[in-house]
């Protein structure tokens, strides 16, 4: 099943099972979600390409929005829903007064997104959102998804 979302100005959002021209051409962002298996994909069309660009990050707060990611790197990428980082927990004080943040403990887990074929120029506009290198830092960690095992970056507050 595929579900295409067209989101106007104002907010307007529409959810359709089929590609609409005229909503297209009046939407400001425009995205599929589609289920692959047990994955749920949110992309600009049906299939993950080959040849996407290497980086990966796990969002687990307000990046596993596909409307807010759009804000912060200008397009919607493909997001593979959902992605589990083991050996975390979501921590639920404030970071800088504002953020939440995950921390290291055995036996844990986050749920999230995997935002999956970000360009370099991307990664460092979720950088700036993310306040990396000052508020957190950026590590690479193995995140599970329905579609296999991947090496991604993940943002955890500095102490």
């Amino acid at each position: 099943m595929r579900v295409h979302v067209y989101v106007g100005r104002g907010g307007r959002l529409m959810l359709l099972p089929d590609e609409d021209e005229e909503e297209e051409n009046r939407s400001i962002l425009r995205f599929t979600i589609r289920r692959e298996g047990d994955a749920i994909v949110v992309g600009p069309d049906d299939e993950l390409p080959k040849d996407l660009p290497p980086e990966r990050v796990f969002a687990y707060g307000t990046l596993t929005d596909p409307e807010t990611v759009a804000s912060v790197v200008g397009r919607v990428p493909y997001m593979v829903y959902p992605a589990v980082l083991e050996g975390y927990e979501l921590a639920l004080e404030d970071v800088g007064n504002r953020y939440n943040t995950v921390r290291e403990r055995e036996g844990s887990r986050v749920s999230g997104t995997l935002l999956v074929g970000l360009s370099e120029e991307e990664l460092r506009e979720v950088d700036r959102y993310e306040g990396y290198p000052v508020l957190y830092e950026r590590r690479r960690e193995r995140v599970e998804t329905p579609l296999g095992e991947v090496d991604a970056y993940v943002y955890v507050a500095r102490e």
